[in-house]
């Protein structure tokens, strides 16, 4: 375990969550497919942090998590309600909701170097 952090209601460790990406171009519809994950998630009585964070569907919207109010968040924390939010810009929604939790994102070094020695570059390239 490399790092503890507190998201989704709970502690977790740096590999057990991670940032969510976008899952699809086009879909079903976006209140048909919310409205699925929130029977599954009631039936299961799913805690937040066995929940899908975000679904980004290019051509339809964003599901993300409603808190009180108004206000959406890309993690499900307890509380939290699946909502759909139909848009055209939904790649931007995704970035505006996501970011905040990218720019936290903890990471150990990575050697690239083994990967680079079995790579070919210039003349040789195939």
């Amino acid at each position: 375990m490399l790092a503890q952090q507190r998201s989704s209601g709970g502690e977790t460790s740096l590999w057990q969550r991670r940032p969510p990406v976008p899952s699809a171009v086009d879909s079903a519809p976006l209140d048909s497919l919310s409205a699925h994950l929130r029977d599954y998630y009631n039936a299961r009585t799913s805690p937040p942090e066995k929940r899908i964070d975000t679904i980004c569907v290019l051509n339809r919207g964003i599901i993300c998590n409603q808190m009180a109010g108004e206000n959406y968040d890309a993690l499900p924390s307890p509380g939290s309600i699946i909502a759909n939010l139909n848009t055209k810009r939904s790649l931007l929604l995704f970035y505006a909701l996501t970011s905040r939790y990218w720019f936290q994102t903890v990471a150990p070094p990575f050697n690239i170097l083994p990967y680079l020695r079995n790579m070919n570059f210039g003349a040789n390239e195939e």
